[in-house]
Protein backbone atom coordinates (compact mmCIF):
# COMPACT_ATOMS: atom_id res chain seq x y z
CA UNK A 1 0.00 0.00 0.00
CA UNK A 2 1.72 3.11 -0.95
CA UNK A 3 0.37 5.29 1.79
CA UNK A 4 2.57 3.19 4.01
CA UNK A 5 5.64 3.64 1.87
CA UNK A 6 8.01 7.08 2.34
CA UNK A 7 10.70 7.95 0.57
CA UNK A 8 13.62 8.94 2.91
CA UNK A 9 17.14 11.12 2.84
CA UNK A 10 20.02 11.10 5.46
CA UNK A 11 22.87 12.64 5.20
CA UNK A 12 26.27 11.03 6.85
CA UNK A 13 28.82 13.06 8.57
CA UNK A 14 30.95 13.60 5.71
CA UNK A 15 28.39 14.93 3.69
CA UNK A 16 27.14 12.22 1.30
CA UNK A 17 22.96 11.90 0.84
CA UNK A 18 21.55 8.17 1.34
CA UNK A 19 18.09 7.70 -0.17
CA UNK A 20 16.33 4.87 1.41
CA UNK A 21 12.61 3.53 1.17
CA UNK A 22 10.63 3.05 4.79
CA UNK A 23 7.88 0.75 4.69
CA UNK A 24 5.30 1.21 7.66
CA UNK A 25 3.26 -1.71 8.85
CA UNK A 26 0.51 -0.88 11.43
CA UNK A 27 0.87 -3.81 13.51
CA UNK A 28 4.55 -4.26 13.31
CA UNK A 29 6.46 -4.30 16.61
CA UNK A 30 9.98 -4.51 14.99
CA UNK A 31 11.93 -2.89 12.14
CA UNK A 32 13.99 -5.01 9.63
CA UNK A 33 16.98 -2.46 8.37
CA UNK A 34 17.17 -4.07 4.93
CA UNK A 35 20.92 -4.06 3.08
CA UNK A 36 20.93 -4.23 -0.46
CA UNK A 37 23.87 -4.79 -3.01
CA UNK A 38 26.16 -2.32 -4.38
CA UNK A 39 24.31 -0.28 -7.34
CA UNK A 40 20.92 -1.63 -6.54
CA UNK A 41 17.94 0.15 -7.78
CA UNK A 42 15.47 1.22 -4.93
CA UNK A 43 12.71 1.13 -7.53
CA UNK A 44 12.75 -2.17 -8.99
CA UNK A 45 13.26 -3.71 -5.07
CA UNK A 46 9.58 -1.56 -4.35
CA UNK A 47 7.49 -4.89 -4.45
CA UNK A 48 10.21 -7.03 -2.50
CA UNK A 49 10.20 -4.56 0.54
CA UNK A 50 6.41 -4.11 0.52
CA UNK A 51 6.33 -8.04 0.40
CA UNK A 52 8.66 -8.60 2.91
CA UNK A 53 6.68 -6.26 5.10
CA UNK A 54 3.46 -7.19 4.47
CA UNK A 55 4.13 -11.02 5.16
CA UNK A 56 6.89 -10.67 8.28
CA UNK A 57 4.28 -8.14 9.55
CA UNK A 58 7.37 -5.62 10.55
CA UNK A 59 8.44 -2.36 9.59
CA UNK A 60 10.99 -2.34 6.67
CA UNK A 61 13.80 0.24 6.46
Amino acid sequence: NRDHVDVVSMKTKRGQDIVGIYVHHSAARLTLLYSHGNAADLGQMYELLVELSVHLRVNVM
